[in-house]
């Protein structure tokens, strides 16, 4: 169960199991994997933002150039989920060149109706890609995330996918 507290200044504490969540500087909640088995996606407050602080049960985890911010949708029966992967030039170490790669991921969200793209490009040292997609509400929130990590991951697949065999110059 997921509690959200209102302090007077207006911030939220989330209580998870009994056990109170920190946040991040961008005001995120970091939920521990070992705490959501048995929730529920439903247990999530409306509007509240989450980012898995480690792997969940099973060993899954995103990547750890990936950001990962879930929330439930106020009124709609969705999780928003907005990701953000930001990779170092000086040490990048990928099968394909880095500009390459980062424009073959963007092309694969630019012609995808799942994804929304928010941002890609650099800024000589680091590349940023940012992109947000929608997923129906699961009853059971650890099978949510593996769908979330798997839509994760089929993104930059894909683009490996182009480059591998042609599809996208390099």
């Amino acid at each position: 169960m997921i509690i959200e507290k209102k302090e007077g200044n207006g911030e939220s504490e989330i209580v998870v199991l009994g056990e109170t969540l920190c946040s991040d500087s961008e005001g995120n909640y970091l939920l521990p994997g070992r705490l959501i088995v048995g929730l529920k996606t439903d247990d999530l407050p409306s509007g509240i933002r989450f980012t898995l602080l480690d792997q969940l049960p099973s060993g899954i985890r995103f990547f750890r150039e990936d950001t990962v911010i879930f929330s439930r949708l106020p009124d709609r029966n969705e999780l928003s989920v907005e990701v953000t992967s930001v990779y170092d030039s000086r040490q990048w170490d990928g099968l394909f060149p880095l500009q390459a790669t980062m424009d073959s991921r963007r092309c694969v969200i630019d012609n995808s109706t799942e994804y929304e793209l928010r941002y890609c490009g650099d800024d000589c040292e680091c590349w940023r890609i940012s992109y947000c997609f929608a997923r129906p509400v699961q009853n059971d929130l650890e099978t949510a995330l593996e769908e979330i990590c798997d839509k994760v991951r089929w993104v930059e697949e894909k683009g490996n996918e182009q480059l591998l065999f042609g599809r996208w110059q390099i």
